[in-house]
Formats: C-alpha cells, sequence, structure tokens
C-alpha cells in the first residue's frame, strides 16, 4: 500500500521552502503521495498519513510547548521522517554539552540557569560572547555581546533576566571564513554549504543578508562531521551539521539540526531523488 506523506509547514511559510516545489514534483514523479499541511492546523486529520516530514515549521520556536506536544500526540500512531526522541532533543540547545561530553569540539560554551546569573560570570566575557536561549533557530534568540555594558542591556531589553541560555565565545572566524553546512542523508554526506555573513553581521543565514555557494569537501571536515553524525543518540534519516573553522584551522561544531533543517537540496539537483528514496 502506497504511504501517504505529510510535509509538515508553517503559518508564515505556507508554501514551503527554496527547495519546496522541486521536493513536491520529485515525490509525484516518483510515484509518492505527498502534500503540505500546517503543522499546527486543528483541521487537519493525521491519522491519515502514515509518516510526517518536519520540513518548514519554522515558526515553532514561538510554539515551543504546544510544538512538543504536537509531536508527542502524532508519535502514538504514525511516524516520523526522523526518531521522535531525536527530534525532541535536538530542541533544547543544551545537546550541545552533550556533544561535547562525547568527545565533539564546540566554542567554549556555558550553560547559565538565569540570564541574571551571567553577571556574576565576569571570566565569561573575558571574550565577546554570543547568548542563545535554549530553543532557538535561524539567527532569531540569538545575541553578540562584546562586554558587561552591552550583556546587561540586552538581558534587559529582552527579558532574560529568568530564562536559562547557553553562552558561547564568539569566533572571528564566522565573519573572515564563514560557517559551514554539511548535509546527510540517511548517514550519507551528500554535500557541503559554505555560508558568509553580510559585512557589519555575524550571522550567516540568508534573511540577514548572507550569502551561500557550494564548497568543495575538505578530509578533515568531512572526517569531523561524520564524528557528529556517529554519536548522536539516535540514526537520522536526514540530518545537517553547522561547522566553522577557527583562527588556527581547528574545526567546531557550531549546530546540529535534524528537525526542520534547509538541507539546500537545490545546490545538488540529484539529491531530490535521494531524499525521497529515504521514505521507502
Amino acid at each position: 500500500m502506497e504511504k501517504k506523506i505529510a510535509i509538515a509547514t508553517s503559518v508564515l511559510f505556507p508554501d514551503g521552502g527554496k527547495d519546496t516545489k522541486t521536493l513536491l514534483a520529485t515525490f509525484h514523479r516518483m510515484g509518492c503521495q505527498a502534500e503540505l499541511v500546517m503543522w499546527n492546523d486543528q483541521q487537519v486529520n493525521w491519522e491519515q498519513y502514515d509518516i510526517v516530514f518536519l520540513h518548514t515549521t519554522w515558526d515553532y520556536i514561538l510554539h515551543v510547548d504546544e510544538f512538543r506536544d504536537w509531536i508527542k500526540e502524532l508519535d502514538a500512531y504514525l511516524s516520523f521522517l526522523n526518531p521522535t526522541e531525536l527530534i525532541l532533543w535536538n530542541m533544547d540547545k543544551r545537546y550541545l554539552l552533550d556533544l561535547q561530553a562525547k568527545g565533539v569540539t564546540l566554542p567554549h560554551t556555558s550553560f547559565v540557569e538565569t540570564g541574571s546569573d551571567l553577571f556574576a560570570q565576569k571570566d565569561l566575557l573575558i571574550k565577546p560572547v554570543v547568548i542563545k536561549k535554549l530553543v532557538s533557530a535561524g539567527g532569531r534568540g540569538n545575541w553578540l555581546c562584546h562586554n558587561q555594558t552591552e550583556l546587561h542591556q540586552i538581558i534587559e531589553r529582552e527579558n532574560l533576566t529568568q530564562e536559562p541560555l547557553l553562552v558561547q565565545h564568539y569566533e572571528p572566524s564566522i565573519v573572515t571564513k564563514g560557517e559551514y553546512s554539511a548535509v546527510y542523508l540517511d548517514g550519507i554526506l551528500q554535500h557541503i554549504i559554505h555560508k558568509l555573513p553580510r559585512k557589519g553581521e555575524y550571522r550567516v543565514q540568508s534573511q540577514y543578508g548572507g550569502s551561500e555557494t557550494l564548497a568543495g569537501p575538505e578530509k578533515k571536515m568531512v572526517e569531523f562531521t561524520d564524528l557528529v553524525l556517529t554519536v548522536l543518540p539516535n540514526k537520522p534519516k536526514y540530518a545537517r551539521v553547522d561547522f566553522i573553522q577557527d583562527e588556527q584551522g581547528i574545526v567546531k561544531l557550531m549546530e546540529v539540526e535534524v528537525i526542520e533543517p534547509d538541507l539546500f537540496l537545490r545546490y545538488k539537483p540529484s539529491s531530490f531523488g535521494r531524499f525521497v528514496d529515504l521514505f521507502q
């Protein structure tokens, strides 16, 4: 019996993203029944689907509890393309500390129970830091702080005094060398994307003016991203590993994305068919 696939999107992105049109066409060309569905549309009968792919549910950071409950509810009677346990683990940025404990190199990273706790940790501001909400995505929910004055202003302005936060030393190479995204399908590296921020910005995402190009994989990059994939708590069907090379050339993990990453399939057209094969 043919599987019916829900390609989950959101109110903010009703038509999906840059890959969606080609992805849907590939599903249909390969004989798969797939359609875009709003993840929080109360009128949807989810029981009609066999599997859900979290595609462009990019507003979930605004509805964290609702999104988490929705995933747990659906998990009782249908499947997500990636393991549910892995999705829920990836929602909270403390997963980075789990990976660090397994030998993955990160920028200097700390966790604080509340934003107010940062004021007492002056050693964290020996260098500029980036503070991040535990649930954030696409460059939203993080701020660059150069000194204590900026830190106080951001904590107060963004109402973070009672919120748990992740704090990372800022890596200047993000501006000079950019960030890389390694895309994996079924554990196999498909392509690497090189992203650069626009002048005067440290965030590399396109909505902040960043640029992206296909990059040639270097041996140490692939060895690093392969390692990251092997230490995840569950094996993903799809994953994106975001990393940098610091000013000394050391590869460091920035994020692992196994919920709703842009997989940049458009940069390697053959990957659309490989992605659809994941549902077989």
